[in-house]
């Protein structure tokens, strides 16, 4: 990287859940991403600017990993 950190995309706003699992013992957790009340989008377009953010950061990992082995 260079100059600082990157930081990954934002999940659009919905109904999400997380499972988190350490040797035998598994946990889950259902919880909801609410829409930022300042800004005048649709779900749509919040959808669209992710898919488009994770399509940027394939890339651009892409790109890192054909660097590291140019240099290797």
């Amino acid at each position: 990287m260079s100059g600082g950190l990157i930081g990954g995309p934002k999940a659009p706003p919905g109904d999400y859940s997380v499972t988190l699992s350490v040797g035998d013992q598994t946990q889950s957790q259902s919880f909801a991403i609410l829409p930022d009340p300042r800004l005048d989008a649709t779900a749509e377009d919040l959808q669209a600017q992710f898919d488009l953010q994770l399509k940027i950061r394939d890339k651009l990992s892409a790109v890192h990993l054909a660097v590291g082995d140019i240099r290797r």
